[in-house]
């Protein structure tokens, strides 16, 4: 169970976009903050307005102004945008802790823009559920109470673990862009079961179900994916033909290729933006 911050803090939110939005609920549904201590910046009115009627919030235009009124500031915007706004609160958010969600922005590079307690984090989109698989690094200046801080934020939408800063372009490529990769295979699973007879909402429903039941049971038993696959599978039957025909084609190669495009590009995000 997570325990309260002894003294609640108000945490601003530079964007307000779904990511914002899912760690403003996961939040708020944990009880470590109230509606009241979280406010919301955004350029855009209907963002302002959707968060504001869907938690109740406070949304202000302007990112200075948030800056100003917010002792805790979460960077939630894109990563090419990430100068201009530092440039723009550099002289409000000194001194303050300030979280990074921005992809490939590295620590140095925030660090070097102003004098704040910065911690870095990947966070990815399963945080819509309240299934997040994130990790963080922290900055030169951050205490042993913004850890617990971050780790009770992160913690109330999922997964959380620290790594060291050289492995978060390793870990975008995992888990910050894997959702989209593991939809792609959902998604090629289901037509190709449509192609041999299933129709569409049952082959989604199923496929889906499949890929929840094998996460939670490699989670909860505390299985490696060999294991898995040695109980599922048997010799002459279904699942060998069908891993057999995986490893006759780039399968392996395609997957190392996959991660590792994502990871170079996530380093090339931290160089130019």
């Amino acid at each position: 169970m997570m325990t309260m911050p002894r003294t609640r803090r108000s945490i601003g939110f530079i964007g307000a976009g779904k990511m914002a939005t899912a760690l403003i609920a996961g939040i708020l549904s944990s009880g470590l903050w109230k509606p009241q201590d979280i406010l919301a910046s955004d350029r855009h009115p209907a963002s302002r307005a959707k968060v504001r009627k869907a938690f109740g919030i406070r949304t202000v235009k302007d990112n200075r102004t948030l800056s100003q009124k917010a002792s805790i500031i979460f960077l939630s915007v894109k990563p090419q945008d990430i100068d201009a706004v530092l440039s723009d609160i550099k002289d409000l958010a000194e001194g303050k802790l300030v979280i990074s969600i921005a992809a490939g922005i590295s620590l140095g590079r925030l660090e070097n823009a102003m004098d704040a307690r910065f911690i870095r984090v990947m966070p990815n989109t399963p945080c819509l559920v309240g299934e997040m698989a994130s990790a963080f690094s922290l900055g030169k200046n951050v205490t042993v109470k913004d850890e617990r801080l971050v780790r009770s934020i992160l913690g109330s939408n999922g997964l959380s673990i620290k790594v060291k800063e050289a492995r978060m372009d390793a870990v975008t490529a995992l888990s910050g862009s894997g959702p989209a990769f593991f939809a792609y295979f959902i998604e090629r699973m289901v037509r190709s079961s449509m192609k041999v007879g299933l129709g569409k909402d049952d082959a989604y429903a199923l496929a889906i179900q499949t890929c929840l039941g094998t996460g939670k049971l490699l989670r909860d038993r505390k299985l490696l994916p060999s294991e898995l696959i040695a109980m599922v599978k048997s010799k002459g039957g279904t699942t060998e033909a069908g891993l057999d025909s995986l490893k006759r084609t780039a399968f392996n190669a395609n997957v190392e290729q996959m991660i590792a495009a994502a990871y170079r590009r996530s380093k090339e995000l931290g160089k130019h933006g």
